[in-house]
């Protein structure tokens, strides 16, 4: 009967537009499962299940797994519960609840296109309708069971009363002390009780407590002999748990010499009926509390605003997300209309799209700016539904809103990325492409397009680091939007800018383009003193005709950027180098001075150890800029007044490494690259970076350490005062052959200084 009732109610089930089947049938077969357990409801489902496979459709898997976990639910819970009778109302709206949550989740079976119309379509059926229906479901069935196992009891109690006595309207007890010897059925009938079980139990059993000390107190008087009987309105209490009330009267029909002895009877009016009503009453109000503190528990637990208002667009209530994200009271809330609780604009969308529902009658979904008393706007996206009375009329609505601000925030964050470069700002690459043809028009000729590429960014990168590139192609970024007006600026690569400028022609974009170059310059004479080597070369070109095509346009000016990078080669080169020897010798006064005179000795030197001129020129080059990787070293490791530590040590070492990577850079430098790398290297191999020794260190760069040596420790610094050169000339003497190759050694200290050469006891 269960599978029958299950195909019956897939067969009237509403289709949605998408053909997905829904229906009551979770309901049947959850509750199936739970009272009439795994076997009948197995079957049912097995047969429900192939009935949905027969109808198909794209919800067929769902409706399959929807039909087998519904049951599945059901009988594990009957499994874990074992005596389903004893649950309460709370536990079968829960049980309901779990239910259909799985339902829910079961819509991720359906097709991609349509789980989430689907799942907003059935959210407010399934999660609260659903669920009451369940509880409603069980508490039938269950109260037609107690009512079965009762009408059993009083046919078997009607069935021996026929034997016994005729029925009596009242209910007759005859005890013997605290012993039954008769009940008639009609007080065990009042009592639900059979006459067995009353006659095995006393009186002081199912007396009501707050009834139990004044029936006692006479009780008790009666067994002492001061009164023969007694009567008082009282409560029993049936098994179940449900009262009755009844008139009492008790006397003694035989005093024995002990109470034990007498005989007494009890005759009992059930007085219930006329109390029926008031307690039924109280009973509805009782549930009707209990199912207002779930539901608005339940409510409260929700995290979307849900608020309800009658049709005349006063609050009926809120939850507690509504409550503490407008700052208002629940309890101020109630009875008030928007105008009284937001800004007037606010409130009036608010009441307009109020309208459209109580006018349509029926769900409307929107997006709303709510502004608060406090100063916030929040965008929500709001449901609002139509709710109804027993007649069918339209009673006000229900309102959910769910706070998407992060979410707007984040896709138009999305939005900004896809179309924008992260680092500048500017245009990406993308974006260009698509407006590089959008604005090609008829109406936006002429159409101009800009190229530029900086030149020194990986100069940049190499020497400083990539946050100071990063610096570079913000200020170019920068200067490029200042100079570019209305145009569509777009980083188009790492170290590549392109700008459109529609309605632009030949000479206005000229006048651009000497704007840019002359803003380019200004800055780069501001920072020279600066890790900062700013230099861009640019192209453009302009289409006049449409038979021209911005592809070729593109390409043009593309081609006038390369040709200008390579006139300008020359002079980015002169300027570069300048700028490196600037900023070397900006560092410190000593700096300058200290290549000024390491020129002049190498070129003295280099005569007498017989180099030629081709040499001379590259010594005196090294000997001078052989430090230039220093401009990459914090100026306060250079200042520093006294000793370094060993972290500024392991910094300053860096700098041969550096030096060797600007050289190479620069193709005036690539010929004394290696040497510039070499130049702290020892003759014994305990120098830096290599650690190469002897005459695998380049010559050059063995007869620069004589010299640097020499400078250093003749020269005041701020951690040491200068030597004399015949005190200098002794140290070089002393460390020729481990540190110092000994041969040019020998000739600085002889021909240059003029000291003869001897060699120490400890030299090698």
């Amino acid at each position: 009967m269960i599978g029958i009732a299950g195909i019956a109610i897939v067969t009237i089930a509403i289709r949605l537009p998408n053909n997905v089947i829904f229906d009551t049938r979770s309901i049947l077969l959850c509750v199936s499962g739970l009272v009439y357990g795994a076997l009948p409801t197995g079957i049912a489902a097995a047969m429900i299940a192939l009935y949905r496979l027969y109808i198909g459709g794209p919800g067929v898997v769902m409706g399959v797994t929807v039909t087998l976990v519904s049951a599945g639910i059901g009988i594990l819970w009957r499994a874990i519960r074992k005596n389903p009778e004893k649950m309460s109302n709370r536990e079968f709206y829960f049980f309901g609840v779990v239910t259909h949550i799985v339902m829910m989740l079961s819509m991720l079976l359906l097709p991609q296109k349509d789980i989430l119309p689907t799942m907003k379509a059935m959210f407010v059926p399934v999660l609260l309708i659903y669920p009451l229906g369940t509880l409603a479901m069980c508490w039938i069935i269950m109260y037609e069971r107690k009512n079965l196992q009762t009408e059993k009891l009083l046919s078997a109690s009607e069935i021996r009363f026929q034997k016994v006595c005729e029925q009596a309207p009242i209910g007759i007890i005859v005890e013997s002390g605290d012993v039954v010897n008769f009940v008639n059925t009609a007080f065990a009938n009042m009592l639900r009780m059979t006459k067995e079980e009353v006659m095995r139990i006393n009186w002081k059993t199912y007396t009501h407590p707050d009834d139990f000390d004044k029936d006692n107190s006479l009780y008790q008087q009666m067994m002492r002999g001061d009164i023969d009987q007694y009567e008082l309105i009282k409560r029993y209490i049936r098994p179940d748990g449900e009262v009755v009330r009844a008139h009492l009267y008790l006397a003694i029909l035989n005093r024995g010499p002990s109470f034990d002895e007498s005989e007494y009877i009890c005759i009992v009016q059930n007085i219930t009926d006329e109390f029926a009503r008031e307690q039924e009453m109280l009973e509805s109000e009782r549930r009707h509390r209990e199912m207002s503190n779930f539901l608005s528990t339940l409510l409260d637990s929700i995290p979307d605003h849900i608020f309800y208002k009658d049709k005349n667009g006063f609050y009926l209530g809120a939850n507690r997300a509504f409550e503490l994200s407008s700052g208002i009271q629940k309890e101020s809330l109630i009875g008030k209309n928007d105008f009284e609780l937001f800004d007037p604009e606010t409130a009036a969308f608010f009441v307009e799209k109020d309208a459209d529902v109580l006018r349509q009658k029926q769900a409307v979904r929107s997006e709303e700016t709510v502004s608060y008393q406090d100063g916030r706007r929040v965008i929500t996206e709001t449901l609002k539904t139509p709710f109804f009375n027993d007649e069918g009329e339209m009673s006000g609505l229900i309102g959910i809103s769910r706070d998407i601000t992060d979410r707007k925030s984040k896709e138009e964050r999305i939005e900004y990325l896809s179309i924008h470069d992260v680092m500048t700002g500017l245009y990406s690459r993308m974006y260009f492409d698509t407006e590089l043809y959008r604005l090609d028009a008829a109406n936006d000729l002429p159409y101009s397009v800009i190229t530029g590429d900086i030149n020194s960014l990986k100069l940049t990168n190499d020497l400083f680091g990539h946050s100071e590139g990063d610096k570079l192609i913000m200020e170019t970024a920068r200067l490029l939007t200042a100079c570019c007006g209305q145009g569509v600026v777009a980083r188009t690569g790492g170290d590549e800018f392109s700008v459109l400028l529609p309605k632009t022609g030949e000479v206005e974009i000229a006048r651009v383009a000497k704007t840019i170059i002359r803003a380019f310059e200004e800055k780069k004479q501001q920072a020279r003193d600066q890790n900062f080597f700013l230099s861009v070369s640019i192209g453009y070109a302009t289409k006049t005709s449409e038979e021209q095509t911005i592809s070729e346009i593109l390409k043009t000016a593309e081609e006038h950027m390369y040709r200008r990078k390579l006139l300008e080669h020359q002079s980015i080169r002169s300027t570069l180098l300048s700028t490196i020897k600037e900023l070397l010798f900006s560092k410190s006064n000593e700096t300058v001075e200290h290549a000024e005179r390491m020129g002049k000795l190498a070129r003295r030197l280099g005569a007498e150890l017989a180099l030629n001129e081709v040499d001379i020129v590259s010594l005196e080059l090294m000997a001078t800029l052989h430090d230039i990787g220093k401009i990459g070293i914090s100026n306060s490791i250079l200042s520093k007044p006294g000793k370094l530590d060993e972290l500024e040590w392991t910094e300053i070492r860096r700098h041969p490494e550096m030096g060797y990577r600007i050289a190479l850079t620069i193709p005036e430098l690539q010929g004394i690259a290696g040497y510039i790398l070499c130049h702290h290297e020892r003759w014994d191999g305990k120098g830096y970076p290599q650690g190469i020794k002897g005459e695998d260190i380049p010559y050059i760069s063995r007869i620069v350490s004589v010299i640097d040596a020499f400078d250093a420790m003749t020269e005041d610094r701020s951690y040491h005062k200068g030597m004399s050169s015949e005190e200098a000339a002794q140290e070089i003497m002393r460390h020729a052959g481990t540190q110092f190759d000994p041969d040019v050694a020998r000739v600085f200290v002889e021909k240059i200084l003029n000291i003869p050469f001897v060699k120490s006891e400890d030299q090698p």
